[in-house]
């Protein structure tokens, strides 16, 4: 049996679901999605730990929103965690891309690009 993506996203996100968050959520998705408090997440890390961006478990994006209530499944342009988000391009684009001198995915670097995106923000 060949399932359809549509049908593949639907089994992730009932997988997800079936993890069971027990903490409410106390910003909403939207509030989230902004660099302040994904800075003060990512600051709470440590620093060398690396990640898999490419994993639905491993992706700091996930990770903390569901850390904050959200059960989640993170694509490059849209978050699905009750319904859809859109997911701003410079975050995703720190976890992605950021690597380190051996190529590995650091929090700490992910902490530098997120500042360095506030920057910008606070400079338009």
């Amino acid at each position: 049996m060949t399932r359809t993506g549509e049908e593949l996203l639907q089994a992730g996100i009932r997988a997800f679901a079936a993890c069971g968050i027990t903490r409410e959520p106390t910003k909403t998705v939207e509030e989230l999605l902004k660099p302040e408090p994904f800075i003060v997440w990512l600051a709470a890390q440590p620093p060398e730990k690396t990640y898999n961006y490419d994993s639905s478990l491993g992706c700091p994006i996930a990770k903390y929103l569901e850390e904050n209530g959200h059960t989640a499944a993170v694509f490059p342009d849209k978050v699905w965690a009750n319904g859809w988000h859109s997911l701003p391009h410079e975050m995703d684009a720190i976890v992605r891309y950021n690597h380190d001198e051996l190529g590995s995915r650091t929090y700490g670097g992910a902490l530098n690009a997120a500042r360095e995106w506030q920057k910008a923000l606070a400079t338009t």
